[in-house]
């Protein structure tokens, strides 16, 4: 599933990065020191259809066109994740949704244990994660009610609204 094109994302990218108002030949200007080659114009079209998808909030300053992100990277991408949720919901049954809701919460949990250990070398506190009992750190990890409460696939499928947005 192909969500931006790829002129789109990296336009995307830098709005939701410097979090900032860009007029076209800003962002021009930075998709060329980036090595993107890519007219002006093809830019202004990019970003008036963003606008017009909503995800870019266009106004008038100055006789200019400015634009923003209209929401943040993580804002964007956790409503996206909720309307994928619902939508296998609504179309396959709550197993379905259950299904992969547990998928992601063990590749998150993959994630974590990745940054875990890169965080470890980087801290170089490796004593540290040496020092517990074989296998316990991995136990530990699986465990995440030990962090915060823990929410199972069903309860999480449950709170999620019956039909799109």
């Amino acid at each position: 599933m192909k969500l931006f094109g790829e002129l789109e994302a990296a336009v995307m990218n830098i709005l939701w990065k410097e979090e900032d108002v860009f007029t076209v030949r800003d962002v021009h200007e930075r998709l060329g020191k980036q090595g993107t080659d890519v007219a002006y114009t093809t830019v202004m079209t990019v970003m008036s259809r963003l606008a017009a998808k909503g995800l870019l909030a266009r106004t008038m300053q100055e006789g200019t066109y400015v634009y923003r992100a209209s929401e943040t990277r993580c804002g964007y991408f956790s409503s996206l994740s909720a309307r994928v949720v619902a939508t296998i919901r609504r179309d396959f049954g709550p197993e379905a949704a259950q299904t992969f809701v547990s998928q992601i919460s063990r590749h998150m949990k993959v994630l974590f244990a990745a940054a875990l250990v890169s965080l470890t070398f980087f801290v170089g506190v490796q004593t540290w994660a040496a020092s517990f009992p074989q296998g316990a750190l991995c136990k530990a990890l699986t465990c995440s009610d030990r962090f915060a409460p823990r929410m199972t696939p069903a309860e999480q499928i449950s709170v999620l609204p019956q039909s799109l947005p």
